[in-house]
């Protein structure tokens, strides 16, 4: 295992689901949830984390999250770059070039790791430590990272052996293709199936239809859009897919409950 600096490592609880503005991680991050559940995006993908959970983020990616949630963070600089004394998540510092380790880089953005209970233990010793560069607290990083890695190894082995069902594939192609114009028609013809029986399979494996699926990832990437950048509601609408902005603004408004131009304004508004 490398060497590394311990930058902080603390409890921290979101009271509200209020969205976060994106912001760059310029260390790796690794938060464990002990409560409530967390919608995070990385670099624009989407992800879904609550009690029990690892979130991992790497240096240069693009995040921003809300949900009610409770858990540890711990922030670890393997450069040794930063000034462990003025750090802070949200400030503006050096983003850490990529570590050499093969296996810290293959941590996947969130999992539920095996020795849950262990990491819980060892993230609430760690965060009680004044001294977070002392040697009691990097043997507690340590351990963290080990019992990280070890699980992530062997959640890729049991990946190996699941059979992805086309419901699964389904959802893939859907992740990766959303802003396109995706029809039943395509979806089903992705995965080999008639779309009557691949709706059926769908709303089986996942509680609700590849269309509501697809209008989800949609409008959660057009608030993404909306909250951070200044692109018109017309210009949004066209990047997530839709042909009719008034479409757009409809689905919004049923899913947000509110309108495209007020939660824009409410948001920076705020800010």
């Amino acid at each position: 295992m490398l060497d590394f600096n311990i930058l902080e490592c603390k409890r921290f609880i979101a009271p509200s689901a209020s969205s976060v503005i994106k912001r760059t991680v310029h260390n790796y991050e690794i938060d464990y949830y002990i409560k409530g559940e967390r919608i995070f995006y990385i670099n624009d993908e989407k992800f879904v984390t609550g009690s029990g959970y690892i979130c991992f983020r790497h240096p240069g990616q693009e995040v921003y999250s809300f949900g009610d949630y409770n858990c540890y963070i711990m922030t670890i600089d393997f450069s040794k770059k930063t000034p462990i004394e003025s750090y802070s998540r949200n400030s503006t510092t050096i983003v850490e070039e990529e570590c050499a380790d093969s296996l810290i880089n293959s941590i996947p953005p969130t999992f539920q790791p095996f020795h849950s209970g262990e990491l819980m233990g060892l993230f609430s010793s760690l965060s009680e430590q004044t001294d977070l560069n002392c040697e009691t607290s990097y043997f507690l990083a340590k351990e963290i990272l080990y019992l990280i890695g070890s699980d992530v190894c062997r959640l890729n082995f049991e990946n190996k052996k699941i059979v992805r069902t086309p419901a699964d594939k389904a959802i893939q192609y859907i992740n990766k293709h959303y802003c396109e114009n995706i029809s039943l028609e395509e979806l089903a013809h992705a995965v080999n199936l008639d779309k009557s029986y691949l709706c059926r399979l769908f709303k089986k494996r996942f509680g609700f239809s590849p269309n509501a699926y697809i209008i989800t990832q949609r409008l959660n990437y057009a608030r993404n859009l909306l909250l951070n950048t200044n692109m018109s509601v017309n210009e949004i609408a066209s990047a997530c897919g839709y042909n009719n902005t008034s479409f757009f603004i409809e689905h919004y408004k049923k899913f947000f409950n509110t309108s495209p131009g007020r939660d824009r304004q409410e948001i920076w508004g705020a800010s």
